[in-house]
């Protein structure tokens, strides 16, 4: 989808190009091994697609990264910034 939206035709009609960031959710740390293969999938699909600003920083779209907490997932409560939070979380 983000290629689509880099295209050639599409960049003409905006009058610009368009970044996109791309990130990755609900990665669940205690199943290791497939997180893993996940991030190297990940990265090698989308991390040569990163805008400037991430390179000048030395960051990638890994580093956005939001973690599935399965506590958070059976109600409405914020997880970031709980008092009860899981590292990572901010």
């Amino acid at each position: 989808m983000a290629n689509a939206f880099t295209r050639p035709e599409i960049e003409k009609i905006r009058g610009r190009p368009l970044e996109s960031v791309v990130v990755p959710t609900r990665v669940d740390n205690s199943e290791i091994t497939a997180r893993n293969k996940f991030e190297a999938e990940f990265n090698s699909t989308v991390g040569g697609a990163v805008p400037a600003i991430f390179r000048r920083l030395k960051k990638t779209f890994w580093d956005l990264r939001i973690p599935y907490v399965p506590k958070y997932g059976y109600s409405e409560m914020l997880a970031i910034g709980a008092p009860d939070k899981r590292c990572g979380l901010g």
